[in-house]
């Protein structure tokens, strides 16, 4: 994992305190917990080692509930080798290693904002990671990549930005390849009071930022009006929130693990009561090759 510590610790002083002013400068600290330090992007959880447990946590979580890493029809050309993947906003890269693992022939890229990335001594060969803000490009050529793959990121971008965001995937997809996004939404048939004032305050708090609490509603349509598209799919796979769901709470909705308990308590009854989710959803397409 991202070790600051290392980082901070080089003994080259004039190279390194360059090195490291510029490290510092992307963090900012509130309450103990490490963040990025880039006003202009709306994504507002942490990036510390805590964070980074929860991301794995979740990662595990999401493979089991969907029987595997990805729903488009990649298997064989990346068996085959020589394929390239990117995924955007990869996070820990959890999703990429264990893809790279499965497809020792291929080679994969991760973007991310935050340097959550692994330690160099625990990537593989044909892994490598990018630091950048995909929200000012993709920083590769067209038609670069034979899947790519993005998750749980629409939340933290305004529409127009996940539009652009898809535009720049489709424009570094090779004619024939893959792309794929998963996201998750909230369903209830009804709630509590206060199950439904949290659901609101979680969501409110995502339009602070400019984000979109409800992706379902913007991406099929984006999908729909990008004429280089083809074979469009959808499936969706719920998640049960609450005690009926044990720490699924944490993870699908982003809530830090601190007040986990405490919602727990309060709220299960109502979301077990109600069968309250999370639902999963995936949309994947291929490029049309002319």
């Amino acid at each position: 994992m991202f070790n600051l510590t290392n980082k901070l610790d080089s003994s080259d002083n004039s190279e390194s305190d360059t090195y490291n002013d510029t490290l510092l400068d992307s963090f900012r600290f509130i309450n103990g917990r490490r963040y990025h330090n880039d006003s202009e992007v709306s994504y507002s959880l942490p990036n510390d080692e805590d964070e980074a447990d929860r991301l794995n946590f979740q990662h595990s979580l999401l493979k089991y509930a969907w029987q595997g890493n990805h729903s488009s029809p990649v298997q064989e050309r990346l068996t085959k080798g020589k394929a390239r993947v990117l995924d955007v906003g990869c996070g820990t890269g959890k999703w990429l290693l264990e893809m790279s693992r499965d497809y020792q022939d291929s080679t994969f890229i991760g973007l991310d904002i935050s340097p959550m990335f692994p330690d160099p001594s625990e990537t593989p060969s044909n892994v490598a990671f990018l630091q950048c803000n995909v929200n000012d490009g993709i920083p590769f050529p067209d038609n670069t990549f034979d899947f790519v793959f993005q998750r749980f990121f629409s939340k933290y971008v305004t529409a127009e930005q996940w539009e652009d965001v898809t535009r720049e995937i489709v424009r570094v997809t090779k004619p024939g390849g893959w792309i794929e996004f998963f996201e998750d939404d909230i369903e209830y048939e009804e709630i509590d009071h206060f199950g439904l004032q949290i659901l609101n305050a979680i969501f409110a708090a995502i339009e602070a930022k400019k984000g979109n609490p409800h992706p379902t509603a913007i991406i099929p349509p984006i999908l729909q009006t990008i004429p280089e598209l083809s074979n469009i799919h959808h499936k969706k796979v719920p998640i049960p929130i609450g005690k009926w769901g044990g720490k699924l709470v944490t993870s699908t909705l982003n809530i830090s693990n601190e007040i986990h308990e405490d919602i727990c308590e309060v709220v299960a009854q109502g979301f077990d009561i109600n069968k309250v989710s999370s639902v999963t959803h995936r949309w994947f397409a291929q490029k049309k090759t002319t």
